[in-house]
């Protein structure tokens, strides 16, 4: 997670762990309704649980919670699919969190990717089409639950190091390849610390 590490996360879990933290509204024949609300603890559980499955694939350590690398692939990008597969290939990515409508397009490149790209998680649906699909390139495609199945909430978080790069962003590539921008724990933790002060 970026917007908020596992650090300020644990910090607002001590203070008030029932608080709200993510809302979705509930839309039933095109009206939204009210939203419905994910707890700072759960987020964090969910974090701690999928970490750990990804771990299970071989990557390791595993996600923000467990010190591992993650690389966002924006909708502005996944609307290029040379420059999907530039940054999968460039940074090695080895599993793709994907919304729904996504999924196509994440296939289409896979041919071109197979060399580090092995699984697709979609975050609602994935049709049997798909996942046959996913299956005849050798790569495994799991819904968000299923994912998280693979996981548990007892694994050992990784101790994380200052210099280590914690994410990479990359430009969208517009005028050429896109260009990857390093951010370390010490840069993110840094800016944390800083709207902490500012906001206390």
């Amino acid at each position: 997670m970026m917007a908020e590490t596992l650090f300020s996360l644990a910090l607002t879990i001590k203070r008030n762990p029932s608080g709200q933290m993510l809302g979705q509204r509930q839309v039933n024949e095109k009206k939204a309704g009210p939203y419905v609300w994910t707890t700072y603890q759960e987020v964090y559980d969910a974090a701690i649980h999928v970490g750990s499955a990804i771990r299970s694939h071989g990557v390791n350590p595993a996600c923000d919670s467990h010190a591992i690398t993650y690389v966002p692939l924006y909708d502005t990008l996944v609307a290029s699919a040379n420059a999907v597969e530039f940054i999968i290939n460039r940074a090695e990515v080895s599993i793709a969190f994907v919304q729904e409508n996504k999924i196509p397009a994440i296939i289409s490149i896979l041919p071109n990717c197979s060399m580090h790209l092995k699984i697709i998680v979609s975050f609602t649906n994935v049709s049997a089409t798909q996942k046959k699909e996913a299956e005849e390139l050798g790569e495994s495609c799991f819904l968000w639950e299923e994912f998280l199945q693979l996981g548990n909430s007892d694994s050992e978080l990784r101790p994380k190091q200052r210099t280590a790069v914690c994410t990479i962003m990359y430009t969208s590539g517009t005028t050429g390849e896109p260009k990857g921008v390093i951010v370390t724990n010490a840069a993110l933790m840094s800016e944390e610390l800083s709207i902490d002060v500012y906001f206390s």
